[in-house]
C-alpha cells in the first residue's frame, strides 16, 4: 500500500474535532482578510510604494494595502489587481492612494476606496455585488462604478474621466448634487479652474501633433485639405469642451462624448485596451 495516502485511524476527542472545526469555519475569514488586498500583476520600469514607513520598490506580487500609496516612475507603469478580477493601472509619473477596505457610504457593506493624486489611472472592474463597492476619489470628485472600464487624468486642477464600459457615477466633491452617469462614449471633467484645463487640452493636442510630425508632415503635402479640415474639427472640439463647462459650487463640470477612433490613437489608452484580459 502507497504510505503517502495511507493514514492509520485515531479515535479523535470531542475537544480534538471542536478544535478542527472552529479552524475549518475560520479559513473563508482569512481567505475574505487576504483578498482585502490588491497585488503588483504587472511592471514596467519601476515604481514604489510609500506606507506608514519609508518608501519601498515594487516588485511583482508585492502587496498593496490600505494605507499605502503606489507611486510610477519615468516611462514605467504598473498593474494592481485586487479579488482577481479588478485592476488599476498606473500610466507613468502617476500616483494613487489606497485609503481603505471596508464599508461605504454608499450603503454598500464592502469594498475599496482610493484616490487618484495625480497622472493617468485605468481602472477595470468586473460586476460587483450590490454589498461592494469600488470608489475612486480625487481632489475634486468621487466616482462610483458598478462593473466598468474608464481611464481617469487627474491632477491637482481636477478630474477628467473618459468611461468605455459600463457606468461611472460621478459626484462632484463637496456638492450635494445628485451624482452625473457617465456611459460608454462619455467624457467628465470636473476641474478647479476652466482656463488650466483648457490650456492643457490644447498643448496635448500640440503634442499629439509633435509626436505624430512625421506622418503630418506627409499628411499636408498629399491632403492639404484633409488636414486643414482636421484642424479645423479639433479647433472645434477644444471650444465645443469650454462652452459645456457649467458651474457646481466652486468647480466646473463638463459632460460631452469622445470619439473613441481618435481616443485610441493615444498609446496609453490602446495598451489598456489591447491588454484587457
Amino acid at each position: 500500500m502507497n504510505s503517502q495516502w495511507f493514514f492509520p485511524k485515531q479515535k479523535w476527542s470531542v475537544t480534538s474535532r471542536s478544535a478542527i472545526l472552529m479552524v475549518l469555519l475560520s479559513l473563508p475569514v482569512v481567505l475574505h482578510a487576504q483578498q482585502s488586498y490588491g497585488r503588483i500583476t504587472k511592471l514596467i520600469g519601476s515604481a514604489s510604494i510609500r506606507g506608514t514607513t519609508r518608501a519601498r520598490p515594487v516588485r511583482i506580487h508585492t502587496p498593496f494595502r490600505p494605507g499605502d500609496t503606489l507611486m510610477t516612475g519615468d516611462e514605467s507603469r504598473c498593474e494592481i489587481t485586487f479579488d482577481g478580477s479588478r485592476i488599476i493601472r498606473l500610466d507613468e509619473n502617476s500616483t494613487v492612494a489606497y485609503n481603505s477596505f471596508g464599508s461605504a457610504d454608499t450603503g454598500a457593506s464592502s469594498g475599496h476606496s482610493f484616490t487618484g493624486l495625480s497622472g493617468s489611472l485605468w481602472v477595470d472592474v468586473k460586476k460587483l455585488l450590490k454589498t461592494q463597492h469600488f470608489d475612486m476619489k480625487t481632489p475634486t470628485s468621487v466616482a462610483a462604478i458598478r462593473g466598468t472600464a474608464y481611464n481617469l487624468h487627474c491632477s491637482a486642477n481636477g478630474s477628467d474621466y473618459l468611461v468605455f464600459e459600463g457606468t461611472v457615477a460621478t459626484t462632484v466633491a463637496g456638492s450635494s448634487e445628485e451624482p452625473r452617469l457617465a456611459t460608454p462614449g462619455t467624457r467628465v471633467a470636473i476641474v478647479k479652474d476652466i482656463e488650466t484645463f483648457m490650456a492643457a487640452e490644447e498643448q496635448a493636442y500640440k503634442d499629439f501633433i509633435q509626436d505624430e510630425q512625421d506622418a503630418f508632415e506627409d499628411f499636408m503635402r498629399q491632403e492639404q485639405d484633409a488636414f486643414d479640415e482636421f484642424s479645423e474639427e479639433q479647433t472645434a472640439a477644444l471650444n465645443e469642451l469650454r462652452e459645456s463647462f457649467t458651474s457646481a459650487g466652486s468647480l466646473y463640470v463638463a459632460q460631452t462624448s469622445f470619439d473613441r477612433s481618435q481616443v485610441v490613437k493615444r498609446e496609453w489608452i490602446s495598451w489598456n485596451l489591447e491588454t484587457r484580459e
